[in-house]
This record gives structure tokens, sequence and C-alpha cells, in this order.
């Protein structure tokens, strides 16, 4: 049996305010793992439904992602059984890449808000999306690159300073050699080659090579 306050001390909580909000809210309505992996499993079946009737491909394509995608032992396994938030950063991805596809600037923005919000994610796609607009819309891309930085400030907000802490322990992770997540550094370690600042100066340079490309 795990221990009452989890496999992990809470201390090491990397995770943003309004993930610790939502999370919280669901275990007081219904104190039970079995709570949370139901939220990530809802969150599985969105990502299928919303890929399988939504996204613009032929069905031959739809049908083989969702046949790929709910029987991927990764997805069973590791974040079902294990209960990890990425099937919710998923559905935001699958919303986002929608949004663009179908020429629904405003849902992207509000798609890539939520991703930052909840898990720093939306930030790495932030560049892009405002070359993007900047190029359609010139200055007026300054309004939801504004918006964009408001909500993620006002979402840091509740347990502010302490919230902050996020930051600085999800950088702490970086450090670990070897990688202790499932990466493609694991690789780099495995063969001996791995430094910490790759993982950091990597996503900098995938940015980059991607503005670049755009």
């Amino acid at each position: 049996n795990p221990p009452a306050g989890g496999p992990i001390k809470p201390i090491y909580s990397n995770s943003p305010p309004p993930e610790v909000a939502l999370f919280t809210a669901l275990l007081a309505v219904h104190d039970s793992p079995s709570t949370l992996r139901l939220l990530f499993v809802l969150g599985d079946a969105a990502v299928l439904l919303l890929i399988g009737f939504c996204f613009p491909r032929s069905r031959r394509w739809r049908l083989s992602f969702m046949l790929f995608y709910a029987f991927n032992p990764f997805v069973l396994l590791a974040w079902t059984v294990y209960a990890q938030d990425k099937t919710l950063l998923f559905l935001g991805i699958a919303g986002l890449l929608l949004a663009l596809e179908r020429g629904r600037d405003w849902a992207a923005w509000l798609a890539l808000t939520a991703l930052a919000a909840l898990k720093f994610l939306g930030a790495f796609a932030l560049p892009v999306l405002a070359l993007h607009w900047y190029r359609r819309h010139r200055w007026w891309a300054l309004m939801p690159v504004a918006s964009f930085g408001v909500v993620v400030a006002l979402s840091n907000l509740p347990w502010f300073p302490d919230s902050l802490r996020a930051f600085s322990r999800r950088d702490d992770l970086l450090a670990i050699n070897p990688p202790i997540h499932v990466a493609p550094t694991l690789l780099l370690a495995r063969i001996g080659i791995y430094a910490p600042a790759a993982a950091t100066l990597a996503p900098v340079a995938a940015t980059i090579l991607v503005l670049g490309l755009f």
C-alpha cells in the first residue's frame, strides 16, 4: 500500500495552482485514488471523440488513430493506472490543433492559454502562434499575447509567492542525472553523453528551429 501522503512527498510538487485546485476539488467530492483515474479516463475518451469525429481527416486516418491511442499500452498503463495528468495535456493539444486546422484562431488562443495555466505547456507554442497572428493582424497580435500573459499571471496568484516554487522544483528535475522521466534524454544517458544542460537547451533550440521553419 502506498503511504498516506502519496509515493512522492508533497514538498516536491511542481504543479501550477489551477491543476492543484482542480484535483483538490475533485478529491473533496470523493477522496479516492479512483477519482483522478476516472478524470483521466474521461480525458482519454474526450481525445478519442474529438479526433474521431471532429478532425478534418479521412475516416481511415481517424479510425487508425483512435485504435492506436485507445489500445496503446503506454496510455493504458502509464497514464491511467498510475494516474498521470498527461491525458489532460493531450486533450488540450488536440483542441489546439483542431482550432488551428479549422482556422478558429481565438479557440486556439484559449486552448494555448489553458495549457499554459494548467501545466506550463502552452508557453512552448506561444512564439509560433504570436508570429502567426502578427503576420495576419499585425500589431493586433499584442491583444491575445497580453491576454495570455494576464491569465497565466493570475493563475499563479493562489498561494503566491509559494506557488512560484513549482517553477524552481520543475527546473530542479532537469539537474537529475540520469533522467527520471521517459524522454529521449534517457537514450543519451544510456550511452553516456547526457548532460543536464541538454534538457534546458534542447527546447530553446527546438523553438528557434520551429520559428525559423515557420
